[in-house]
């Protein structure tokens, strides 16, 4: 066998939505999300990676199933219930989801909110609660400090087939809702995930609490494409930049300060000492980007 034959049968990675990552975090796989993460017995989260064989670690599912870790030789290792019912589980999609976002925000302290004119589009908050709003994961975030303090809720759309969600409920309760489309990046590693949805992802607003107006214009139908901005970046107006400008860049540089000075792999173009991210294993990448506590 040759090597290219091995490489292309070795079982490829997931992110922390269970999507496979494409070869350099470019493109959108066929394939749906699995199950890749388990409820340990304390309560705290497991990582498929990390995860032994079998049941070994005696894991349940955010559905309460009974869990194995899959780790064979072709297919990219996940859980699947127990029982053999499934592979794929909505809950346990919709709640990695909102977890992977929450802890992202909680960690950047800022996001792009959808265009308002004469406003910011950069918004910081002080904490990001994970939450599942019917059928789309979601981050409930709070803004403000002290007495005046205000939650915006962000949907996150993985598939361009769904419609937007309705906004009666964020009208009635009078709390703003945003929706951001991942659709173009679910089969990217977790930092380029956490880059868009920080910054990089189309949004558009669900409802607007002080901006009634603000329409949703999000292109969600299975013909449309969501282009990310490669404009300047800026606090006071247009969209930040991709480059290395981006939060993401600021926060590997500085985990790579901290990192193993000998580490050999580098981006192709820059400085040799420099770690290439879209080459680490997703362990590593989880560990360099949000520390060794990701998840629990």
């Amino acid at each position: 066998m040759s090597m290219v034959q091995q490489l292309m049968e070795q079982p490829k990675h997931r992110n922390s939505l269970g999507y496979v990552i494409m070869q350099r975090g470019i493109g959108l796989g066929p394939e749906d999300a699995m199950i890749v993460w388990g409820i340990k017995p304390d309560g705290t989260r497991l990582f498929i990676d990390r995860a032994r064989r079998g049941a070994a670690d005696h894991l349940k599912c955010e559905c309460g199933a009974d869990l194995i870790a899959r780790k064979g030789d072709v297919r990219a290792h996940h859980f699947a219930h127990a029982s053999g019912a499934a592979q794929r589980c909505k809950e346990a999609h919709l709640h990695a989801l909102s977890k992977f976002a929450a802890d992202a925000l909680k960690r950047f302290r800022e996001v792009r909110i959808p265009l308002i004119p004469g406003k910011r589009e950069i918004t910081g908050l002080a904490d990001a609660i994970p939450e599942v709003f019917g059928d789309f994961g979601g981050v409930r975030i709070v803004r403000g400090s002290g007495d005046v303090r205000r939650e915006l809720c962000i949907l996150f759309a993985i598939k361009r087939a769904k419609s937007l969600p309705g906004k009666l409920r964020f009208e009635q309760a009078g709390i703003s809702a945003m929706v951001i489309d991942l659709s173009q990046f679910r089969n990217s590693p977790d930092a380029r995930i956490a880059e868009a949805i920080m910054h990089a992802a189309a949004r558009s607003w669900l409802y607007n609490s002080r901006n009634p107006a603000a329409k949703a214009v999000l292109p969600i139908d299975p013909g449309s494409r969501s282009e990310p901005s490669r404009r300047t970046s800026g606090h006071g107006g247009g969209s930040p930049s991709l480059t290395h400008s981006s939060a993401v860049e600021k926060l590997a540089a500085a985990a790579h300060v901290q990192a193993d000075s000998t580490a050999d792999q580098t981006r192709p173009g820059s400085s040799d000492n420099q770690v290439d991210w879209n080459n680490l294993s997703p362990a590593e990448l989880k560990r360099r980007l949000f520390g060794d506590g990701f998840g629990d």
